[in-house]
């Protein structure tokens, strides 16, 4: 066997001997062992070193299986994050049209008010009602403390935007680092399938206990995007006449 059919065989180690163990936080697959004398290779939970020397193929194609699970695993992470950031978008949006129209309404207000001072002619009329100076006073002050206070949400917003674009680009840099394993597993095992010496085996049991950290390259992926949550607001859009009564 050549040096990269050692280097695939660190999974015995680096993906764990005595099980298959690749840790992502709450997303976990370990392998715990059963008798493999009664257990059909294909179901297998446990790989020892002695038997993966026994069978590098059986090992090799069923190390491939893990690696297809976890890919399918990252996938499914993905898109479960994009439908997150379609909620935190829409919800976004929303708050940005109230605060929009709030904005509107206290400019035209500002400006009837300004107009209605300098002409002395009070009340004002909008939006088919009559408005007098107090009401129209009031409506000043809630507009301003209305897109006061939430400024700071669409910031909050802008943080779980990071957050959800950092754990895209962890679960896609997983997917990347599996897919490129998959590939040597491949290769790896085409090549022990012509040809596979006692002098390959002796590689394999030298190189299998210096590959020990392996499945520390991969990032852990311990976030989850169910525990982002929007800003509190009331749903749908503001009610401008509400606020003109």
């Amino acid at each position: 066997m050549n040096a990269r059919v050692a280097v695939i065989l660190m999974l015995a180690v680096g993906l764990g001997i005595g099980g298959f163990v690749y840790k992502r936080g709450k997303d976990r697959a370990v392998m715990n062992g059963n008798d493999p004398k009664t257990q059909n290779p294909a179901d297998r939970k446990e790989w020892k070193p002695e038997e993966i020397v026994k069978d590098p193929q059986g090992y090799l194609a069923w190390s491939t299986r893990q690696v297809d699970a976890q890919i399918a695993d990252r996938e499914a992470k993905l898109r479960q994050l994009a439908d997150r950031r379609k909620q935190f978008e829409d919800k976004r949006q929303m708050l940005q049209q109230n605060i929009a129209d709030i904005q509107n309404l206290r400019t035209r207000m500002q400006q009837a008010y300004q107009a209605a001072d300098d002409e002395d002619r009070w009340p004002i009329r909008m939006a088919g009602r009559s408005i007098d100076r107090a009401k129209a006073q009031a409506i000043l002050d809630q507009t301003k403390a209305y897109a006061e206070d939430r400024k700071p949400l669409d910031e909050t917003y802008r943080q779980l935007f990071a957050k959800l674009d950092g754990m895209e680009s962890t679960a896609r840099k997983d997917i990347e680092e599996l897919n490129r394993l998959k590939d040597r597993l491949a290769a790896d095992l085409e090549n022990l399938r012509i040809r596979q010496s006692e002098d390959d085996m002796n590689k394999v049991r030298s190189t299998a206990s210096e590959m020990g950290k392996m499945a520390d390259t991969l990032k852990s992926l311990n976030d989850d995007s169910m525990a982002l949550q929007p800003p509190r607001e009331p749903p749908g859009r503001v009610n401008i006449d509400e606020m003109l009564k």
